[in-house]
């Protein structure tokens, strides 16, 4: 006859094995939908209503379609997300070490050059990484007040028509 600690002895063992799956559980049910949202197309630029995010502080602003969010995260930054997770876009502005401390730009080969509120712009195409998530990010990145400034457009092939609407809205105050 098995004592009587065996039975708690298998639930102890049945413990990590739960908190695993929860773990698993839990990483799937948040990672598939913000994929999913990542690989949603952003709407008919044409269709829907468009909203102008202003940062006064910075001195610029950019135009934007309702279906995203903005959603500022400290003085240097506004992130345009669709839905709980997805970022479509954001405007950074971050000295060079800040930006490399952060995996942004700083760091990644330029692969070109564009233009970003009627100023010459460097283009970077990179892979980002924000916690479990790993978007291609292209920026458009300009001096700026002592500092750089940049509009990035998270996308997996070229910027759609609403990304290539903000990146043309994008003005300087």
């Amino acid at each position: 006859m098995p004592p009587r600690r065996e039975p708690r002895a298998r639930r102890r063992a049945a413990r990590p094995i739960l908190g695993s799956l929860a773990v698993a559980a839990l990483t799937v049910s948040t990672l598939l939908p913000a994929a999913a949202c990542c690989r949603a197309p952003s709407p008919d630029p044409d269709a829907v209503a468009w909203h102008t995010w202003t940062n006064d502080d910075l001195g610029y602003a950019i135009d934007y379609p309702q279906s995203l969010r903005p959603r500022r995260q400290g003085d240097d930054e506004v992130a345009f997300r669709q839905g709980l997770f997805a970022v479509r876009a954001r405007v950074v502005w971050v000295s060079e070490e800040e930006g490399r401390r952060r995996g942004l730009w700083p760091g990644h080969p330029a692969v070109g050059e564009g233009e970003l509120a009627g100023r010459p712009a460097t283009r970077f195409d990179y892979e980002h990484g924000d916690g479990p998530f790993v978007s291609r990010t292209l920026s458009w990145v300009i001096p700026y007040r002592g500092k750089l400034l940049a509009l990035e457009l998270r996308c997996t092939g070229e910027p759609d028509a609403a990304q290539r609407r903000m990146l043309e809205s994008f003005r300087l105050l």
